[in-house]
């Protein structure tokens, strides 16, 4: 029942004609961040440190793809006055959430995975130095997707969809999605984490805080490659901490 479940629950998500134009516009986004140029002086512009950077910074915004396809997991049966129908059939609580919200993640992660791919050509298909762009390392993109974007959307759709499906109010879902998002700002703001242009360095006491509160790696990122230099940043692979890997 399951499989069956989350076999429609995928061609439904499928079908909606929001999900190209989500692919389109972070594919698009991609490309113009990656033809901008921006890195540290002595830093390749594709270095592992500059897409961890730019993946992280935005998947702050996977929060409106997900509340899109949240509300249409949950929501659709109210609006077209099927929930009567489905609480009575002999289908599990379990595999209906589950189902749902598996699709909602998965064509969340499917949507925001074509800025990294916009990324790439916008590196090399660019006006760029060309001897500030390395060669190529599939190493180098597929690392911050499995580390930075999986566990970052999984986290924001168990938040936005728990609203959605405790609600069961579009409005409440749209909150929630932007309080996740202003929510992110204020704590980097509290915290002085180096993504804010802060004229005052934050203290290692503070950068190790900001890193463990700090719900999306940016502040954890940071705080492990504070010291590297432009040649690290450009040829280091990032790693997890020790304590991460015991």
């Amino acid at each position: 029942m399951f499989k069956q479940l989350l076999r429609f629950e995928i061609f439904y998500q499928l079908k909606q004609r929001a999900f190209p134009i989500f692919v389109i516009l972070f594919l698009a986004l991609g490309v113009f961040v990656g033809r901008q140029g921006f890195a540290p002086t002595g830093v390749d512009y594709n270095s592992v440190y500059q897409v961890y950077f730019h993946t992280s910074l935005f998947t702050l915004g996977s929060v409106f793809i997900i509340m899109f396809f949240a509300i249409s997991a949950i929501l659709r049966d109210k609006q077209h006055n099927m929930e009567s129908l489905i609480y009575c059939s002999s289908i599990q609580k379990v595999h209906y959430f589950w189902s749902r919200f598996l699709g909602t993640f998965i064509f969340s992660v499917l949507a925001f995975t074509p800025f990294i791919l916009g990324y790439t050509f916008g590196n090399y298909f660019s006006d760029l130095d060309a001897e500030r762009i390395g060669d190529f390392q599939l190493l180098t993109y597929v690392q911050p997707w499995l580390y930075i974007v999986v566990p970052n959307l999984f986290i924001c759709s168990a938040i936005i969809f728990s609203v959605c499906t405790l609600t069961k109010n579009s409005i409440a879902t749209y909150v929630s999605a932007v309080f996740v998002y202003m929510l992110y700002f204020v704590c980097s703001l509290f915290l002085n984490s180096p993504i804010l242009a802060q004229s005052v360095p934050a203290s290692p006491e503070a950068m190790a805080f900001a890193a463990i509160v700090d719900p999306f790696g940016l502040a954890a990122f940071f705080e492990q490659t504070q010291y590297w230099t432009p040649f690290q940043k450009t040829h280091n692979y990032y790693r997890f901490p020790d304590f991460f890997m015991e």
